[in-house]
């Protein structure tokens, strides 16, 4: 058992870090009002579309995790599994943002919300794009941190759901806010 100490020192300095980092989610958002306010559903779906992406890439690392510090994987071996399981979240992100998006777009039409209508196929495109880049940027991330708190002897607890929830919240927003720019308007 670590030491609440211990706890402390491998993660206050990095989580003040990631708080700084976070508001460049904000300057993201300020620099696309236009967007923003033409079509509010995308507004509506931002909150969900950065939790479905940080709830995925954490469970995935939680499985990678638990596995490494049980010893059902090892640093070089059973990458077959890693692979398995990072393909089974790709798939139900797929599943779940189409599910979503669905959603968002249905409320941005009973309310009429905007000026004018979002266009269905590009609002589940530039969604589907963004979710499957944020979710397989952090899959790759939560391999590193896993791999990189366990070689250095780091519990990974104090590390892979911070980094993952803060990392899908910045660059959640910001592809998901780029990519919309460029489908949508």
């Amino acid at each position: 058992m670590i030491s609440w100490k211990t706890q402390v020192k491998q993660s206050v300095l990095f989580l003040i870090a990631i708080a700084l980092l976070s508001v460049f989610a904000g300057l993201t958002l300020e620099g696309n009002m236009e967007l923003l306010t033409r079509f509010p559903t995308i507004v509506i779906i931002i909150p969900g579309f950065i939790g479905v992406c940080g709830g995925l890439a954490s469970t995935f690392s939680c499985r990678l995790t638990s596995a490494l510090q049980l010893g059902k994987y090892g640093l070089k071996k059973k990458r077959g599994r890693i692979i398995a399981n990072a393909e089974a979240t790709m798939i139900s992100t797929l599943i779940t943002f189409v599910i979503l998006t669905s959603i968002a777009y249905a409320i941005g039409e009973f309310f009429q919300l905007g000026a004018e209508p979002l266009p269905f196929a590009k609002f589940l495109t530039a969604t589907l794009l963004s979710a499957i880049i944020v979710v397989s940027l952090s899959l790759f991330l939560a391999i590193g941190v896993a791999y990189f708190t366990i070689r250095n002897n780091l519990d990974p607890d104090n590390f892979e759901s911070p980094v993952l929830t803060t990392f899908s919240d910045l660059v959640g927003v910001i592809t998901f806010i780029s990519i919309s720019s460029l489908i949508i308007m």
